[in-house]
């Protein structure tokens, strides 16, 4: 089965037994999203390098049994309305002033003590773009993530397809 393919959990025990690496799976996700990124535009802030160095790091920490936490390795996502320290936050209009947030957001914050790192974002729909698009982009995250932080900043961390 395809990493992107998998749920966080198989991803995990993927890594545990060595039969899958995090640079293996990052890879996977990324090359899916090379061939329909340009089609459905649904990331923000994509920065494959970053993903894949975070990728080679938990390797190296799965190598040594001692990942960072229960989701080390794992490719995550958010919404692009979710504040990362230091990236701007769009809050889903071009209207709003891109300032870089002064802290991770609570949901991003669990995600990182959980060992997770954003490489990238989930693009959502301005104010008045409702529809196919935003559809899109919700359908393709489902399918391609294997953990999506929710934007409540009480909610779990949920893994849809685990």
């Amino acid at each position: 089965m395809q990493p992107c393919r998998m749920s966080a959990v198989a991803l995990l025990k993927a890594y545990r037994s060595r039969a899958l690496s995090p640079v293996e799976a990052m890879q996977d996700v990324l090359a899916r999203i090379a061939v329909f990124e340009p089609h459905i535009h649904a990331t923000y802030l994509l920065e494959p390098e970053r993903a894949l160095k975070d990728a080679r790091a938990s390797e190296e920490r799965w190598r040594r049994g001692e990942p960072a936490g229960p989701l080390d390795g794992v490719p995550t996502t958010i919404k692009d309305n979710i504040a990362t320290k230091g990236e701007p936050v769009p809050l889903g209009t071009a209207a709003s002033e891109l300032k870089p947030a002064p802290a991770d957001a609570p949901p991003v914050a669990r995600l990182r003590d959980a060992g997770g790192s954003v490489a990238w974002r989930v693009r959502r729909i301005g104010f008045f773009g409702r529809g196919r698009a935003a559809g899109l982009g919700i359908l393709w995250a489902r399918t391609l993530y294997q953990v999506q932080a929710a934007a409540s900043t009480t909610a779990p961390l949920h893994t849809p397809r685990s």
